[in-house]
């Protein structure tokens, strides 16, 4: 259940902006509660600038739009409360009321409420920056995070599917549109790579106990984004975000500002920026017209810890609308900063000292990760050589397998989880200072194997094998505590 494409007002346009505003009396009343004038007249104030000075304008829609905000959370926190009451508490609640369309899309709809509506994981909608996911797999605490996502084709699909599993994440496969159950489209994806790429992402589920690792925070202004007559609507600072990693290989988390006040984006005991499992190197801050005094106290703080702040220099406007008649100062953080300067600081900071793959990407918990479906969107094949910074030193891992590869190990170097897919070979090394290899781990495989080998909580080697290959003797001899997994059958989707 759920009220999908829900907001204040429902409708394709651009809501407040095109002077099209939902009315009740409840919301006039709340609105005069909040500090406003009669609705109807600050509405016309906020659609067309007529009764009321420019200053007077931009409150009026600050006012608005946190409303809106308010609202919509306190409505999405409801249907997550009535939906586990309805089906229990171990039921998934699957869905938000989104738009997608940027930036006005959720802006005049729901006030990007995605943050506070709380969530057993992290989702998202259709086509929403991936930034944004990996910050909310970091605020719901899940391990991963999932995208509704729907296309009239079966190529968006594997694209979709790699994309995502790549940051952390899943696809939540909205029934097909425009097509039909039983039509081409349909059956190709659920008989064709789709599904083989899926059966082999969906091994990492059994070792991934953590979301991606990123090192930035990108905080944006929450009031600056929704205020359509300010300079920085719609500006969620994906564009920065998007530059850090195609640029410089850099992964970063979109946050807004408002989960400064809700106390999810905090100091922790160590002084290091935090945000759910997430520490942060650095922070970056953009664009901060409206926001007030505990803004600039928390920014000073960050300023002062381990996490270097970088901020811009310039705040126009202050929560009352006026030009602000002097900068708030951070001490001791980065002014106006690119993504080339972020980049830099944090190369200078810890340069890893052996390259590795691009497409390498780690989690929170030090999981390393390799995804490859460009080639083949069933899954490419991996032959590939990494290293780990471990307690112990400079561990060298070199894995052979098709698609997935997915590696954990503890402090001084050894295995701690493995899964893959097609799996040929596994060797795992720590370098010594004087530059002989000490063998830790070293699997190799008659005939490739899709699988998972992990230890539980309780130090205990468990191991999962998909398909119906048996059981090798070399992974016998490691443990015989194994459960097979069907492959991902075709569906039947005749009638």
């Amino acid at each position: 259940m759920g009220a999908d494409e829900w907001g204040f007002p429902p409708v394709f346009n651009h809501g407040g902006k095109d002077g099209d505003f939902w009315y009740s009396t409840a919301l006039a009343e709340q609105y005069r509660k909040a500090g406003g004038r009669d609705f109807v007249l600050d509405g016309i104030l906020m659609a067309l600038g007529w009764g009321g000075t420019y200053e007077q304008r931009l409150v009026a829609i600050n006012r608005y739009m946190q409303l809106i905000l308010a609202r919509n959370t306190e409505l999405e926190q409801g249907f997550y409360r009535h939906a586990k009451e309805a089906f229990g508490p171990e039921s998934f609640t699957a869905t938000h009321a989104t738009w997608g369309f940027m930036p006005w899309g959720d802006a005049f709809k729901n006030g990007y409420d995605w943050w506070g509506a709380i969530r057993d994981y992290g989702q998202t909608d259709e086509h929403w920056p991936v930034p944004v996911r990996t910050a909310l797999a970091k605020k719901m605490g899940g391990s991963i995070w999932y995208n509704q996502f729907y296309a009239p084709a079966p190529a968006p699909y594997v694209r979709e599917i790699w994309r995502d599993a790549r940051t952390g994440g899943r696809v939540n496969l909205h029934p097909l549109w425009p097509s039909s159950v039983g039509s081409k489209a349909y059956q190709e994806i659920f008989s064709g790579p789709f599904m083989r790429a899926e059966s082999r992402v969906r091994l990492l589920n059994l070792i991934q106990p953590a979301p991606l690792d990123c090192p930035v925070a990108i905080v944006f202004g929450h009031a600056a984004s929704l205020n359509w007559e300010g300079p920085h609507f719609g500006d969620l600072g994906e564009g920065f975000a998007t530059e850090l990693w195609k640029t410089f290989g850099v992964r970063a988390d979109i946050i807004p500002s408002s989960e400064i006040a809700s106390g999810a984006l905090k100091l922790d005991g160590n002084r290091w920026l935090t945000y759910g499992a997430q520490r942060y190197r650095a922070l970056v801050f953009l664009n901060r017209d409206f926001e007030g005094p505990e803004t600039f106290d928390f920014l000073r703080r960050v300023a002062q810890s381990q996490t270097q702040a970088f901020v811009d220099d310039e705040t126009r406007r202050a929560p009352d609308g006026s030009v602000r008649s002097k900068e708030e100062v951070i001490p001791g953080a980065g002014l106006n900063p690119t993504p080339a300067v972020v980049a830099e600081f944090l190369q200078n900071w810890h340069s890893p000292r052996n390259p590795s793959p691009r497409d390498l990407v780690r989690l929170t918990d030090g999981t390393s990760l390799l995804l490859r479906g460009e080639k083949d969107p069933a899954g490419d094949r991996i032959d590939e050589t990494f290293f780990v910074d471990c307690r112990g030193g400079l561990v060298q891992v070199s894995a052979g397998a098709t698609g997935v590869v997915g590696i954990r190990l503890g402090p001084d170097g050894d295995l701690q989880a493995l899964a893959a897919s097609e799996l040929r070979y596994v060797r795992i090394e720590m370098i010594t200072t004087s530059g002989e290899p000490i063998p830790k781990f070293h699997l190799e495989l008659h005939a490739p194997l899709d699988m998972a080998l992990w230890q539980d909580a309780h130090g205990k080697w468990r191991g999962v094998i998909q398909g119906d290959s048996e059981t090798p003797q070399e992974l016998l001899r490691r443990t015989r505590d194994w459960v097979r997994m069907d492959l991902i059958p075709p569906i039947n989707t005749k009638r």
